[in-house]
């Protein structure tokens, strides 16, 4: 099942720099960065936007809740809606 997430940019800045390079979640974030080249007018310079499989999104909801709690809330929506339409 994948799961979209949106962040805003802080968020997501400090998740990048607080997260160890050599764990699988630093790849998903850095994965954005590859698909980013569209994110340089607003609105969508203000957020980060990614796929990920829920394995990804938990150990996300993780690091966020260590080192960026305010991005709790839209993880946990992402993970919620994702759950909510493979349940219907």
């Amino acid at each position: 099942m994948e799961i979209l997430i949106g962040l805003a940019r802080p968020d997501y800045e400090r998740l990048l720099h607080k997260v160890p390079s050599q764990s699988v979640l630093y790849d998903l974030l850095r994965r954005f960065a590859d698909r980013d080249r569209w994110a340089s007018e607003k609105p969508f310079s203000m957020c980060v936007v990614f796929e990920c499989n829920r394995d990804e999104a938990l150990t996300l909801l993780e690091a966020a809740k260590q080192h960026r709690p305010q991005a709790l809330p839209e993880i946990e929506y992402g993970i919620k809606l994702a759950d909510e339409k493979f349940c219907r």
